[in-house]
């Protein structure tokens, strides 16, 4: 069907695909959009803006998802309103700037899930703001850094008193597990 090869041709990325896709009768542009986003793929995101895609929320988890940091500009400099997505994708790129910008100048507040994107990428600075910012919960977040093999998060967390070990040993033990599988001390 159209709309699902446009959609995996956007996710890999084959633009031209994608231009000789559009020429047919009525093709989801914002499904295609959000596959484009999934990919990181900014010239494809771009073209369906052009085109009229108008769900800038709907792609933005997706981009937040791949952690391309231009995709998830576009769609804040293009009306996305999805601040919280938007945060978490700029935690797990590592961009502190655009994280501070989303929380002081548009209220973004989803700061467990901005931790986990930020431990998964292995990003102190923003680790450690997210910690600041309330009652939030470690496990995930180290669970993510242990998975990703990002030591020094690991042990920033344990510092800072994460893990209610009696809880959670089994979340933390298969992260653990899951850091050795892949090859990562």
């Amino acid at each position: 069907d159209l709309n699902g090869a446009m959609a995996q041709a956007a996710l890999g990325g084959h633009l031209e695909i994608v231009k000789l896709l559009l020429l047919e009768d009525d093709p989801d542009l914002n499904g295609a959009m959000a596959q484009a986003a999934l990919g990181g793929h900014l010239e494809i995101v771009r073209l369906m803006l052009e085109k009229g895609a108008t769900d800038l929320n709907g792609a933005m988890p997706n981009a937040s998802v791949s952690g391309n940091l231009k995709v998830i500009e576009l769609l804040l400099l293009e009306g996305a309103s999805d601040f919280n997505g938007a945060m978490v994708g700029a935690a797990r790129c590592g961009d502190l700037k655009l994280v501070e910008r989303l929380i002081l100048d548009k209220g973004a507040s989803d700061f467990n899930s901005a931790l986990c994107g930020a431990a998964k990428g292995g990003h102190r600075a923003i680790v450690e703001l997210m910690l600041t910012k309330g009652d939030i919960n470690y496990d995930n977040a180290m669970a993510e850094a242990a998975r990703e093999g990002h030591l020094e998060i690991v042990q920033f967390l344990l510092d800072k008193g994460g893990m209610n070990y009696d809880k959670n040993l089994t979340n933390l033990n298969k992260a653990l597990s899951e850091a050795a599988r892949r090859g990562r001390r």
